[in-house]
């Protein structure tokens, strides 16, 4: 995967590129897909910032409470990886 640049929103952006090409295509075996976020992190960013429902995207939650597009990408893996572990 190529971003151009260490930032959270050209990650986002990537994985809905990449996800609208798959539907484009009609690729539905998606078990394995490793850039398919499940609906169900958003929901879990926003209980672990302790934020009441919003319709803001997860991205845009951790955005607000990180100083750069950088560290947000950082603290998305994290977000990610400790998601995946439950």
């Amino acid at each position: 995967m190529y971003l151009g640049r260490k930032s959270l929103t050209a990650f986002v952006d990537f994985t809905f590129g990449y996800s609208f090409a798959m539907e484009q295509y009609a690729i539905e075996d998606r078990n394995n897909d490793p850039f398919l976020i499940p609906g169900e992190f958003h929901e879990w960013v926003r209980n672990w910032y302790k934020i009441e429902p919003t319709a803001k995207g997860w991205w845009n939650l951790i955005l607000e409470r990180t100083d750069s597009e950088e560290t947000a990408l950082d603290k998305f893996f994290e977000l990610y990886d400790e998601f995946r572990c439950l």
